[in-house]
């Protein structure tokens, strides 16, 4: 039987002004990564978490931990997930949702092991990197979405000139107002982007693939503020990416992403992106048979 080892993890927010919106947890049987999206409402509706995505992210992990357990699909535990913080969120807002943009959502990666090897599974933007038999094999389940916001970063960033003095582009109001439109296109099928929100259809859409792993193994679980190693900054490969999670471990290859957005790129000139440090969030995982 496969045996799950968390051997490395962590999670740290982008900037010292709000929440880290990112999460991340496991259990015997799965491990999982949650990256809460930045709030663009007027208003927080939800106490006591920093902000209404760190909320949600949160309440996902917890429900993530307990039910994944229980051998219920991921589908399942997801729709019924979104369905309670959807009815939390009402009740919080007296019973009437503000409008779309305003509503928190998260992506996520989950990995569960069985018996032939692991099942990946999530909605948005989270990515996976797996290394097993010579190979790194990458899943994220918005495979791409890097390169369309990057262009879209880029664009804005013509249009402002970079961060200046803030930590990133919110301030502007037409960056905002297209931020705003693309949020409140989220879980619908016009959007055609699903994430883990207040939208129980979302879970229709989970992306999911199996892979045989006798170990042994490592998986990357990464937030897309991590990823942006590979896919943003150009400074690893998935193979050598996960080379250095376990020769070096995380907390280096974060001093190494820190450095890169204060240091070499602090006004997002060289590397488009909306903020100057996203929240970065990891977990490093040995894949091995149980004897």
């Amino acid at each position: 039987m496969l045996k799950l080892e968390v051997i490395d993890k962590i999670s740290a927010g982008g900037s010292a002004d709000r929440a880290n919106e990112d999460a991340l947890g496991s259990n015997d049987r799965a491990a999982f990564v949650i990256d809460g999206a930045t709030g663009l409402g007027d208003e927080q509706l939800m106490s006591g978490a920093g902000s209404d995505a760190a909320w949600l992210a949160e309440f996902a992990a917890v429900r993530l931990a307990t039910e994944l357990t229980s051998g219920k699909s991921v589908k399942t535990v997801v729709h019924d997930c979104i369905t309670q913080a959807k009815s939390d969120f009402l009740s919080a807002s007296s019973g009437v949702l503000p409008e779309r943009f305003a509503w928190p959502s998260a992506s996520f990666i989950v990995l569960q092991i069985n018996d032939n090897g692991i099942h990946l599974s999530g909605l948005g933007d989270c990515t996976a990197y797996t290394a097993v038999a010579g190979k790194t094999l990458e899943f994220s389940p918005l495979h791409g979405f890097s390169e369309v916001e990057k262009g879209w970063a880029s664009h804005h960033i013509g249009k402002t000139g970079g961060f200046g003095d803030g930590a990133d582009l919110l301030s502007n109001p037409e960056t905002l107002a297209d931020l705003r439109a693309a949020r409140a296109l989220q879980n619908t099928v016009q959007g055609g982007v699903w994430t883990l929100g207040l939208e129980p259809m979302a879970a229709d859409h989970l992306v999911e693939v199996a892979m045989e792993v006798s170990g042994p193994a490592h998986s990357l679980l990464c937030s897309d503020g991590f990823s942006a190693l590979v896919d943003t900054y150009n400074a690893y490969g998935p193979k050598t990416l996960v080379e250095a999670a376990v020769s070096g471990g995380l907390g280096s290859l974060l001093d190494e992403l820190r450095h890169i957005e204060k240091e070499i790129d602090p006004h997002g000139q060289q590397f488009p992106r909306f903020k100057r440090s996203d929240d970065a969030t990891a977990m490093l995982i040995r894949l091995e048979m149980d004897k």
